[in-house]
């Protein structure tokens, strides 16, 4: 986010606070999270040999330095119901940095912040301003990224354009359990609400209007199902070297199960994506573009101290082109090395992971151990790393 933009966000939020200084209040806290982490691949096939070599002497788009990163996390209530979330990414551990990271949402020099929102509710309804990731109906997408590893997430997690400008007003019927729309700059504009450089009627910018209903089980039950859906209608623009195209929508339906029993879950995420024909991602052929990915997952905490899960799942498209898909590294003999945005068919992914927390109850310090694997990438992956909490601050409490 722009700096002008949170200088005018911190005087608006100064003057709530002097004007309702006097009410009840929660605790504002910041939190600053480490992630350190190391991933040296091995290729399964010579093509993967390749793309391993490149990764491994950090000279390709992730490095071998992986998910390493600098978070800070502010958040609080400034008065009773007006709450105010500010998470930054500040460092990553790829060769071109947080612009590779986050080239999805603004344009890709103007991404180290995150989150940026202020919600403000009464009884039940609440209503949110800000950058926030797109709502999504699956629990691929409810940690922070750095609670994620994403050589164990699907295209849609990597690839997806997920934080955007926008509203957000929902009914929340208890802590874990709300319905909801959201309005956004779609995830197909390079900057949000700016006008089109190729088409003068729709000239307002391109949006995204999304439902969602999250239903998740009480965390103090030992069992029990938790179920979230959503559905996302994200505008793309027209393809101007064909004159009868039009600015169009990806309809996105997703779904997500959870079931929790005692230290066991068991967890099934899925997402489809659909694309009218005449489009920018089949310019050539009158197909619509249909794609998606499925994911199951299992995990089991043990005591205090451990946890260990696995995770597999598939990616599949029908288009000719699209930018959700994967993006395949090809190095050729010379170490020549281009990107085919495209992956028309199957993939598949998957790995199986553990935590240690040497402090118990305590989860500010976690080490994990993640090995998985990339049926596109002939990559295998072993990634080894910790992320540290440390909180400087905590007012009100």
């Amino acid at each position: 986010m722009k700096k002008q933009a949170l200088l005018c966000a911190a005087l608006l939020l100064g003057g709530f606070s002097a004007n309702l200084g006097a009410q009840e209040t929660e605790p504002i806290t910041l939190e600053i999270i480490g992630r350190v982490e190391v991933e040296p691949q091995l290729g399964l096939t010579y093509r993967g040999q390749l793309n391993a070599k490149a990764h491994n002497a950090f000279d390709g788009e992730g490095g071998l330095y992986s998910n390493t990163s600098l978070y800070t996390h502010f958040e609080g209530d400034i008065v009773k119901g007006l709450h105010f979330n500010l998470v930054n990414h500040w460092l990553a551990g790829s060769k071109s940095g947080i612009c590779s990271l986050y080239d999805n949402t603004w344009t890709s020099q103007n991404n180290w912040c995150d989150y940026a929102t202020l919600s403000y509710q009464i009884s039940g309804f609440k209503i949110t301003v800000g950058k926030e990731c797109l709502v999504n109906g699956t629990f691929e997408y409810d940690p922070y990224d750095y609670d994620c590893h994403y050589l164990l997430s699907s295209s849609m997690w990597n690839n997806f354009n997920s934080y955007q400008l926008g509203a957000k007003a929902s009914w929340v019927f208890s802590p874990q359990s709300e319905i909801g729309f959201q309005f956004s700059s779609s995830p197909f504009n390079t900057r949000p609400f700016a006008e089109s450089p190729t088409d003068k009627f729709f000239n307002k910018g391109l949006m995204s209007y999304s439902l969602y209903g999250f239903f998740d089980k009480p965390e103090e039950d030992l069992w029990g199902a938790s179920v979230r859906v959503a559905c996302n209608m994200m505008q793309f623009e027209r393809n101007s070297e064909i004159p009868q195209s039009r600015n169009a929508f990806v309809i996105q339906p997703t779904f997500g199960f959870r079931y929790d029993y005692m230290n066991f879950y068991a967890g099934f995420d899925a997402a489809v994506r659909f694309a009218t024909p005449s489009s920018y991602f089949n310019p050539e052929k009158d197909q619509a573009l249909t794609e998606g990915n499925i994911n199951i997952n299992f995990g089991y905490t043990a005591g205090d101290y451990f946890e260990i899960f696995a995770k597999a799942g598939m990616d599949f498209t029908t288009g000719e082109y699209s930018w959700l898909n994967y993006r395949d590294i090809y190095v050729d003999a010379d170490g020549y090395e281009y990107a085919v945005a495209y992956y028309d068919g199957k993939a598949f992914f998957g790995g199986v992971g553990a935590y240690w927390y040497p402090l118990g109850e305590n989860r500010d310090l976690r080490i994990h151990l993640v090995a998985g694997g990339h049926s596109v990438s002939k990559t295998a992956s072993l990634l080894f790393g910790l992320t540290f909490n440390f909180q400087p601050l905590l007012l009100g409490k």
